[in-house]
Order: C-alpha cells, then structure tokens, then sequence
C-alpha cells in the first residue's frame, strides 16, 4: 500500500467532495456546438473584414452552420474537437454613396481541428454591381476578405472555444503578414488584373422551350448531349459538373423553360482569380420555335476560342445532330 499523500494521483480526491471524476481522469465530454454557433453568428454580424480607397467589405450575417463541437477530457488532458460548416453572406459598400456595390457568400466546407491553424479552403461567389469596380472588389474578397474570415475563426477557436475551457490552443501562428502582402497586391499599381472576354448571339431554334430547358437542367439529358456522366442539381444555388468535372458551376438563376443563369469555370482556368464567370441563357417563342439569347461573360481573354470550341463541340452541335432540334 502507498504511503499516505503518494498514491496514484487518479485516486487523490481534490478536485470534488464526492471525487466524482477526479482530476479529470475518466473520459467527459461537453458538446459546444450550440454555443459556438451563436457566437459565430454574432462575430460575423455586420463585421467590417476590408476598406479599400473606393469600397468596404463586410459580414451581412452567418447564413448557415452545421457540425459538431465537443471538448472533452481524459486521463487529466483536456481535448477539443470540431467540423464545421458555414457560409457567410458578405457586401461591398462604397465609401463616397454608402450604395451596394456587390453581394455574395463566403462558403467554408470543410473548417475541423485539423486544419483550422491553415489556410482552409473558402470559396467566394459574388453578384455584382459594381461595374469597373466588380474585379478588384471579388479580387479583394478572394485575397484580402477571406483572410479576415479565417482570423475570426481562428482567433474564436484560440480565445474563446479553446482557452476558456482550458485547451492548449494550437493555432498560434499569425497571418497578418499574409493579409498585409494580399492588400499590397491589391493596391499596387503594376498588378494587372487578368481581361474577361464574352460570346454572345441569338439563335431560333425549331424545338419547344422544354426541349432547350432541358438540355441544361435535366440529368438525364444533359449527359445525353455531352455524352458523358454528369452531375447536376437544377435549383437556384445547387451545383452541377459536367464531362467528368472538367466544367464545374453553380445555379443562380431559374425561371423554368424562360431562363437560365449560371456560374462557369473550366478546370484549366488556373488564372482566373478576379474573374467571374457568367452564363445566361433566355428562351422566348412558342409553337415549335423558340428564339435563344446567350450569353457568356468572365471568359479568359486567352481561353476565348477553347470555349467557343467548347460550346459547339459539347452543346449545339449535339443538340441539332442527336436530338435532332435544327436552327436557322
């Protein structure tokens, strides 16, 4: 038997009268998810995240989050584990007219205890209003903006989830540098933002509206067309890939059989950062013939004719020799 005071130290009763769970020795485990979301919701409320000379983006709101976060203890470690999934709804603001310039999301897959101390991936999409601004403010999202979001959550992880319930916080290196050389890229002069490019023209079509609604919206039929697999969630915000996720995009308008909006991007597009893709495709007419406005905006100057390519290779060209839907 040990000497008194020099027992196993599991056994020595000093942390609760009853020695329930004595100096944290058993598993135990609290799940913070709920209040974690809370207080995201409200660091991301109107958060100022970059001021530029013309223009500010900030936090609207935390639209959404899902995940678990729990910290627990065991054999006197105190543990903390999360995945987490948000999106940040953000604006742009212009400093002299307090107008809406731009609107859009900050969407966070995939945020866990693993990679959180890193530059975890933060995809952004962005409606813009801002005419000659619309590149350099979704560059300054993508660069500047997104840093900051990653500092919030970081800085929440470090301060608030992990040291006020005593877990030794991982994440201790700082991005400020990161953001300081992201801002200087911005502003400086000799950066040149990468040219857009569009394809636009009008073409009637003997086919019903349906028929061309389809071949953009219906799974079934679009991999007929491209004659590939595909994936595809015709709602507004639903995603699609397209020729083995060589075209990757998401759906941003739907008005069924009259009109539709997409985001675009080729797999190839490595420097398009700043560059928003756009495709819109009108359907007006009736009585087997129907009149299709397109229009594809954003395109790389440099993959202009790949895309043009593109479009009669994988779209028009099957839709008139496979479906059979001719035009004039």
């Amino acid at each position: 038997m040990a000497e008194i005071g020099k027992g196993d130290p599991r056994w020595i009763v000093n942390d609760r009268e009853d020695g329930n769970n004595v100096n944290r020795w058993h598993w135990d485990q609290k799940d913070k998810t709920e209040a974690t979301h809370e207080s995201l919701k409200k660091l991301f409320l109107g958060r100022t995240l970059h001021v530029a000379p013309d223009f500010e983006i900030s936090s609207i709101d935390l639209k959404s989050f899902t995940g678990d976060v729990t910290v627990a203890n065991r054999k006197g470690r105190l543990l903390c584990f999360f995945d987490m999934t948000l999106c940040i709804r953000w604006k742009a603001m212009s400093k002299d007219e307090g107008k809406i310039l731009a609107e859009g999301k900050f969407s966070i897959d995939d945020c866990d205890t693993q990679n959180y101390s890193e530059d975890f991936p933060i995809s952004v999409t962005s409606e813009h209003k801002a005419g000659d601004l619309a590149s350099e403010i979704l560059l300054a999202a993508k660069k500047i903006a997104t840093q900051e979001v990653r500092n919030v959550i970081r800085d929440f992880v470090d301060e608030t989830l992990m040291k006020e319930n005593g877990v030794p916080a991982r994440s201790m290196t700082t991005t400020s540098s990161k953001i300081s050389n992201a801002q200087s890229s911005i502003v400086n002069k000799s950066v040149t933002l990468p040219t857009a490019s569009s394809i636009k023209f009008t073409r009637t079509w003997f086919a019903e509206k349906e028929d061309i609604y389809d071949c953009f919206t219906k799974q079934g039929k679009v991999s007929a067309v491209t004659r590939s697999a595909c994936r595809m969630n015709a709602v507004v915000g639903g995603k699609f890939g397209l020729l083995n996720e060589f075209i990757t995009g998401e759906f941003l308008d739907l008005k069924e059989n009259s009109e539709i909006r997409m985001r675009w991007r080729l797999s190839n597009w490595d420097t398009t950062e700043g560059l928003d893709s756009i495709v819109s495709i009108k359907l007006e007419g009736e009585d087997g013939k129907v009149r299709l406005a397109f229009e594809h905006t954003g395109i790389p100057t440099e993959k202009l004719e790949q895309v043009e390519k593109g479009w009669e290779a994988n779209f028009w060209g099957p839709m008139k020799s496979m479906l059979g839907y001719g035009w004039e």
